[in-house]
């Protein structure tokens, strides 16, 4: 049996929009579940407003960061650590000073205290005690420097904190103006997005109304599904910008938001 080139070709077209039908919910489905990763991340936000409406002056935001940022808690860290070494640096000559103290009970004799005939003679019995003092001569004369030389490092150390809290804010600035934009691209991707699939469904009931061509729903699909992935991609971005600017201030962006 032979079968004619309309009806062929009919019977192809038919087959292509069932298999395009059979991945539409696929599609769908996917696309719900990384609209709910968005969702679920950002569900205290309304992100069909600019998100700067919604998060507390900048400057604010800055100032918490100062506190709560891995950065400058990690210089923190180091320039206690300096502090401390300059503190402990003021009483290193107390290294070489031994105190001590006895006592001893017997007869009173005499004990010499040395093989001279000059060295002296103390008691075997009773109470002693003194110290001991040892000082090296490098400690002696450089001790002054040694000192001055633990607080110049303390305060380098205070000087890359200020130098990290400038980098600090350069970085917060470029992520927060990142984040905005990618906010408005996301939305505006988005919106393409739903018109693409509003378009997509008209055609394809306009196409089962003899209304439509085969073709233009297959372009349409095709526009509807490139539509699709550049909101993906914004998604992908807005969240990326998200939890940039979440990790460098140290806090969730909730927790900045006006009340």
């Amino acid at each position: 049996m032979k079968i004619s080139m309309p009806l062929a070709y009919t019977i192809c077209t038919w087959l292509t929009f069932f298999s395009l039908g059979n991945s539409l919910p696929v599609l769908a489905q996917s696309a719900k579940v990384k609209s709910e990763i968005v969702v679920n991340d950002t569900a205290y936000f309304d992100l069909n407003r600019d998100i700067t409406e919604q998060l507390i002056p900048f400057e604010e935001i800055y100032q918490i960061a100062l506190q709560y940022s891995p950065m400058m808690k990690v210089q923190g860290a180091m320039a206690n650590s300096k502090l401390e070494a300059y503190r402990y640096s003021k009483v290193t000559a107390l290294d070489y000073i031994y105190p001590y103290a006895n006592y001893a009970q017997g007869n009173q004799t005499l004990v010499a205290t040395g093989t001279n005939p000059t060295d002296g003679l103390q008691l075997s019995n009773g109470t002693r005690w003194g110290f001991n003092v040892q000082v090296p001569l490098s400690t002696l004369f450089g001790r002054h420097n040694l000192i001055q030389q633990a607080k110049a490092e303390y305060q380098v150390t205070q000087q890359q904190k200020a130098v990290i809290a400038l980098a600090l804010k350069r970085e917060l600035i470029r992520i927060y103006q990142d984040l905005l934009v990618a906010q408005r691209v996301m939305n505006a991707r988005v919106r393409d997005e739903q018109v693409g699939l509003t378009t997509y469904r008209v055609t394809e009931v306009e196409l089962q109304q003899g209304k439509a061509q085969p073709s233009q729903l297959s372009q349409i699909s095709n526009i509807y599904t490139q539509a699709k992935a550049y909101a993906e991609r914004a998604r992908g971005d807005f969240m990326i910008n998200y939890y940039d600017l979440e990790a460098l201030v140290g806090t969730p962006l909730r927790t900045l938001m006006i009340k």
